[in-house]
Order: C-alpha cells, then structure tokens, then sequence
C-alpha cells in the first residue's frame, strides 16, 4: 500500500512539472482576457456617456436659441426694459456656440 501512495506521489508530481507551464498560461490566458474585455467595454461606455452629454448641450443650447428669438419679439414697457434685456443676456450667453 505505500509503494502504491509513492508511485502515484511519483506519477502525480512528475504530471505537475509536465503541465503545470500551461495550466498557469491557460489560467494567465483567462485573467488577461478578462481584465481587457473589461478594460474595451470601459472605454466604449465612457464614449457613450460623452456623446450622450455633447448631444444634451447641444438640444441645451438649441432651446436657449428658441428662448432667445421670441424674448426678442416681446414688446415690454419702458419699466420693465431693464429686466428683459438682462434676461436676453443670459440666454445670449449660453446659447453662445463653442
């Protein structure tokens, strides 16, 4: 019964040194495709939510246009001059282009 423990000792190890480089680059194969799905997904989705901003500051500005040219049809009365014109300044100013 020892002599069979030793021999399968023997057998198992010896298998070990035989494979043991590539189950090691098999599991390394494994984390390093894992970490760059990750690392490309990361990328894309980041690209994503930039877009997504650009595009919202981009609607942002158009609708301050819109606000702009009918606050400028708008008749007011002398009083009340100072405040319109103020109002117009703001969305002047961020409807601006970059």
């Amino acid at each position: 019964m020892e002599e069979l423990k030793q021999e399968f000792l023997k057998i198992a190890l010896e298998q070990l040194k035989n494979y043991g480089v590539v189950i090691t680059f098999f599991v390394l194969g494994i984390l390093t495709g894992y970490y760059f799905k990750l690392f490309v997904t990361d990328r894309k989705y980041n690209k994503q939510i930039d877009i997504r901003f650009k595009e919202k500051d981009e609607r942002i500005r158009e609708l301050n246009l819109i606000v702009l040219d009918r606050l400028n049809k708008v008749q007011v009365e002398k009083e009340s001059k100072g405040l319109i014109r103020r109002i117009k300044r703001y969305f002047k100013n961020f409807a601006k282009k970059d």
